[in-house]
């Protein structure tokens, strides 16, 4: 991937993606069957993440066919967020930290 800079020469992005991680990512993509991977074996994905997890979403899109295998992401960001969610999925928030004593 490259951008071009402002004195007009392309100048190549690193990718933020740590290598592992698109490993992962291209072995999980890719282990559906069909055209659009979609067959008998295609992983479908629902992920949650809050906070610094946030980064995990930007890696999951990354990768050519994601699409195919994420159904959904939410981020519920705020204290409150998360803790509706955990009422929703019938799940404690007790021994639970936020990082910020304001929550």
């Amino acid at each position: 991937r490259f951008v071009t800079s402002q004195d007009g020469n392309p100048t190549h992005l690193r990718d933020p993606t740590p290598r592992p991680v698109k490993k992962a990512l291209k072995q999980l993509y890719r282990s559906g069957s069909g055209p659009k991977r979609t067959g008998t074996g295609q992983p479908r994905i629902v992920t949650v993440v809050t906070g610094g997890g946030g980064t995990t979403l930007a890696w999951l899109l990354s990768e050519p066919g994601a699409s195919s295998c994420l159904l959904e992401a939410l981020v519920p960001y705020d204290k409150n967020s998360c803790l509706d969610f955990l009422r929703r999925q019938g799940r404690s928030a007790e021994g639970i930290g936020f990082c910020s004593q304001d929550m």
